[in-house]
């Protein structure tokens, strides 16, 4: 069959194993040529440690990450796992399955969609059969499966999603998998113990969201106008939804319960504004950062997911690539900026440059997995599935990660 592949962006993995690591920062490159390689750099210079082929998703757990390609010369994907302690390729995993099965991608950029464990990864796929007009249908009327691989020998299972779930993303949310919709309202957990995959949130629960994005869905004339609905999932607190109307609304509790109506409700941006919502962490405490798109420059705010009220506030250059975001818990966020090709750097003081990605464009663009060290037991992790990444960086080794990539 003819298999979808996607050439991605220059993705950064700043990633640092205490001490020890800390000097360290992690790439997966893609080329223009097409060739994708995982690369460490200390200081400017750059080893390559993996050629893993052309990545559409990926995943960290611990000090080992993982990336989901799909290898020309073996016909097969494979997930190719990477040691940082000892900077080698620790494993390159076949994965057992059919040829109809195709792993979720997306067309901007590889995603940070696979969960890692000590045993298992997963992800999420659909299925279709050469010659059909599209992705066939599960027995539960849905397109799309979760898919869990056993590392020890590439044997995959697969367990159906159900039909409202839509355009699905996999995250890890306190030690589970979960499954929402983005541009949709879906949200599934997998209970491991069980192996069943549960619904928490159909269309049905949120007939009020429904009612106040009216035809917002169906009047969008292009990004100029389009607002995508999208989830941030908190924990300790809940889900949260941006809606196609710009509003920021609690759907489910700590607990992943429905939350009772009315809910509680804080508009975020208006139609234009193109906004984009990342988890992250501020001062200690967890986040929701919402990115805006204003004629001459990006706004971000950092709001506090138990008030709605803004905790910080920080302007940042057109130039910036939304896609690359992330901060330290010290009013410090860094980025990609697109008109120099480099990573910087802005606080309270001013900007700097970090790294200088590419002089002469032989890559494509940049996202920013991760900079800081190791959590402290029991922290959770932030949305973009850094799992236990790392996270202290080079000139701040207590700073902590507040946003992983989101929106691939």
């Amino acid at each position: 069959m003819n298999r979808v592949r996607v050439v991605f962006s220059l993705i950064v993995l700043a990633c640092f194993a205490g001490n020890a690591l800390a000097d360290e920062s992690w790439f997966l490159l893609s080329q223009r040529s097409g060739e994708d390689t995982v690369a460490v750099s200390t200081g400017s210079q750059l080893h390559t440690v993996a050629t893993p082929g052309r990545v559409g998703s990926y995943g960290q757990f611990d000090h080992v990450m993982g990336f989901l390609s799909y290898q020309t010369q073996l016909a097969r994907y494979v997930l190719t796992r990477v040691d940082q302690r000892t900077q080698t390729v620790s494993a390159s995993v076949i994965i057992n399955m059919s040829e109809s099965v195709t792993p979720m991608h997306w067309m901007s950029g590889a995603i940070p969609d696979v969960m890692l464990t000590e045993q298992f990864a997963y992800f999420v796929s659909y299925s279709h059969t050469e010659g059909a007009g599209g992705p066939g249908r599960n027995p539960n009327g849905g397109f799309f499966d979760l898919d869990r691989v056993t590392l020890a020998d590439g044997q995959m299972e697969q367990f159906q999603l159900p039909k409202d779930c839509v355009n699905p993303r996999l995250v890890e949310f306190e030690g589970m998998p979960l499954v929402y919709s983005w541009e949709g309202f879906c949200v599934a957990r997998f209970d491991v113990a069980k192996r069943t995959v549960e619904t928490l949130v159909s269309d049905s629960d949120v007939g009020d969201i429904v009612i106040r994005e009216g035809n917002a869905k169906y009047v969008r004339r292009g990004p100029e106008t389009a607002i995508f609905s999208d989830y941030a999932m908190v924990p300790g607190r809940g889900a949260f939804r941006l809606s196609r109307v710009g509003e920021l609304q609690q759907v489910l509790n700590a607990d992943l319960r429905l939350v009772p109506l009315p809910r509680r409700t804080v508009k975020v941006a208006e139609a234009g504004e193109q906004p984009e919502i990342r988890l992250g962490r501020f001062r200690g405490a967890l986040v929701i950062g919402v990115v805006r798109v204003l004629p001459d420059h990006l706004e971000l705010k950092y709001i506090d997911p138990a008030t709605f009220s803004v905790q910080w506030q920080v302007t940042l250059p057109k130039s910036a690539s939304i896609a690359s975001l992330y901060g330290l818990s010290d009013n410090a966020v860094i980025y990609l900026d697109q008109a120099t090709a480099s990573v910087m750097k802005v606080t309270q003081q001013g900007t700097t440059v970090l790294q200088k990605v590419s002089a002469d464009g032989t890559f494509l663009g940049v996202k920013v997995l991760s900079v800081g060290s190791k959590n402290p037991p029991g922290a959770p992790a932030a949305v973009g599935q850094c799992g236990e990444a790392p996270r202290d960086s080079p000139k701040e080794i207590h700073g902590e990660l507040v946003s992983c990539d989101l929106g691939g």
